[in-house]
């Protein structure tokens, strides 16, 4: 279940996430809303400050101005948590794909400690049967050896025997 969310979760970010040249033109993005933002504040300031009014009190007009400048700042917001969201996003596919990958790479470490083991067994195995294989091999040389030398011996005795009948 945890993998097929894990999946699931990777396929919906990588839709939406950036390559990772582009987290710089991200930050570089966000500065630049963040420039432009200060700027609205500034004129939003400049605008609460400004009265053409009678009485030097505030008109119509200049309430408006100061609205849109705010309308302007609003935008700007919504265009920062934008750009905010998308890094938020891709750091968060980076810790999933991170953490996904370090599933697989346990994973993987664990199939092959337990080939180890395996193969382990598998020499240990071997290395005794070879020994046995060793032991009997030196008996039969041994047992090889002492057939040849009876042999020798019976040949030497017929051979003798043949030339003591012979003479």
């Amino acid at each position: 279940m945890k993998k097929i969310f894990l999946l699931a979760l990777t396929f919906s970010l990588s839709a939406t996430t950036v390559l990772p040249q582009d987290r710089t033109a991200d930050r570089e993005e966000l500065h630049k809303l963040l420039d432009e933002r200060k700027k609205k504040f500034d004129a939003y300031s400049a605008s609460l400050k400004k009265r053409s009014g009678f009485f030097g009190g505030k008109s119509k007009q200049d309430i408006q101005r100061s609205n849109e400048v705010l309308r302007d700042i609003i935008e700007s917001d919504n265009r920062i948590i934008s750009v905010l969201n998308r890094v938020v996003d891709f750091k968060v596919y980076e810790k999933v794909n991170m953490n996904y990958e370090l599933l697989s790479c346990n994973e993987r470490v664990e199939n092959l400690q337990s080939a180890v083991d395996a193969l382990n067994k598998r020499v240990s195995t071997l290395t005794s049967t070879n020994d046995v294989l060793k032991k009997n091999t030196g008996n039969l040389k041994l047992l090889a050896t002492a057939f040849g030398l009876v042999v020798i011996g019976l040949l030497v005795f017929i051979t003798r025997k043949k030339f003591m009948q012979g003479e």
